[in-house]
């Protein structure tokens, strides 16, 4: 890379003559003005003299070292299970990382844990005084299909509320017994008060929020790929904003898996996705409502706010009954939005638990996204379309 050096002159008189001795450059150059710039040097030490018209002289010593470039970023990375290990090959200058799971680093070459396995654009931006440069790339981070997964959901509810997080079970199909104990990381955002069952009922013990359960046959149960085995009931008691992680640990009852593979009872191996519980900040007393005696046609459903019974809120939005319903296993949640937006689709049971949130960043217009119910009791449950400017509730039947 090469520079310059900026020669200037206070008094004398023109012309001048400035030259520069080098280790690698030199050369001399008469010029009428008091500012001259040597360009092409070399980064090297340079003897620059200057003479005027009537003889006088000037020399300085002048270092000049090689300045910052343009960065370029680049890492690499090695995976094992959950952890990825990554390796920056960027230029110098200042790193932020962008692991594509909602978390960053600025370390040089970090490392991070991952809760979930999936797909992950992770993102490296490199910066200094002349630019900023960012490399992407999607990173597969994987479990071994040998490997039973104990997948803990992520749920969000009101302070005071009882919400029910899922625990799901993944890459086995026969399922004997499993146990472990239940921690919040945070006591003052939540606590775990029971658990409610699924496609199995374990015990639960109070103290050290330990679960157990035996197939009362030998043989275990058939297990569908994600199925919700059970749901961990956690009380929230945290303020708006907070968040807690929730996780499966060996203390005081150990983790422990067994099912049946290749047609004999054994051991499985295992590992135990992270889950989280959030509070969210309580629905207005002006918060938008549908009512009806009878059944209505979502075009002439009218929205308002109870702030301003004369502003029409609703242009654009409906939240649409949904279909099939009554229903069994999954229905479809269909709504409108008047232009791109976030929205969250919020079900509960009869008694205000909320039971799982889909959130999401929609495009205009009319969106359907699936509800699973799982192990859910059969009853009936509601759905709240929730924004940053509108709510709707309907109601839906779960039966056998």
């Amino acid at each position: 890379q090469q520079g310059s050096l900026e020669v200037s002159i206070a008094g004398g008189q023109a012309p001048y003559l400035v030259s520069w001795q080098g280790t690698a450059s030199s050369g001399a150059v008469s010029f009428p003005d008091q500012s001259y710039i040597i360009y092409g040097l070399t980064p090297d030490v340079y003897n620059v003299m200057v003479v005027d018209a009537l003889g006088c002289s000037e020399w300085q010593t002048v270092i000049l070292t090689q300045g910052a470039a343009v960065p370029v970023a680049g890492f690499s990375r090695s995976i094992n299970m959950l952890t990825a290990s990554f390796t920056n090959q960027s230029s110098p200058g200042n790193y932020f990382w962008d692991f594509g799971d909602g978390t960053s680093s600025t370390l040089t070459n970090p490392v991070h844990h991952y809760t979930h396995d999936g797909t992950y654009y992770v993102c490296l931006t490199v910066s200094n005084i002349c630019g900023t440069s960012t490399y992407c790339e999607y990173v597969n981070i994987s479990i071994p299909s040998s490997m039973a997964i104990l997948d803990l959901g992520e749920v969000s509810g009101q302070a005071g509320t009882t919400v029910l997080v899922p625990v799901r079970m993944r890459n086995l199909s026969q399922l004997v017994s499993v146990a472990g104990s239940l921690q919040v990381m945070q006591s003052s955002v939540a606590q775990i008060v029971g658990v409610q069952a699924a496609a199995i009922n374990p015990d639960y013990q109070a103290i050290g929020h330990t679960f157990n359960y035996f197939a009362s046959n030998p043989n275990g149960i058939a297990i569908q790929a994600n199925q919700i085995l059970f749901y961990v009931q956690v009380q929230l008691t945290g303020t708006p904003g907070q968040s807690s992680q929730l996780r499966i640990t060996g203390a005081p009852l150990a983790v422990q898996v067994r099912g049946v593979v290749n047609g004999a009872v054994v051991t499985v191996p295992h590992i135990a996705l992270i889950g989280a519980v959030s509070v969210i900040t309580p629905l207005l007393s002006d918060e938008t409502h549908l009512y009806w005696d009878a059944p209505t046609d979502d075009d002439g459903l009218e929205m308002r706010s109870g702030a301003d019974d004369k502003a029409d809120i609703g242009a654009g939005y409906a939240l649409h009954q949904n279909a099939p319903n009554p229903f069994v296993g999954n229905t479809m949640l269909s709504f409108d939005l008047p232009a791109p937006m976030s929205a969250v689709i919020i079900i509960t049971d009869q008694l205000g638990r909320t039971i799982q949130l889909i959130r999401g960043d929609y495009a205009q217009g009319r969106q359907t996204v699936i509800f699973e119910a799982g192990g859910l009791t059969p009853g009936t449950y509601r759905f709240t379309l929730k924004t940053s400017e509108f709510t709707a509730t309907r109601t839906m039947i779960l039966t056998r």
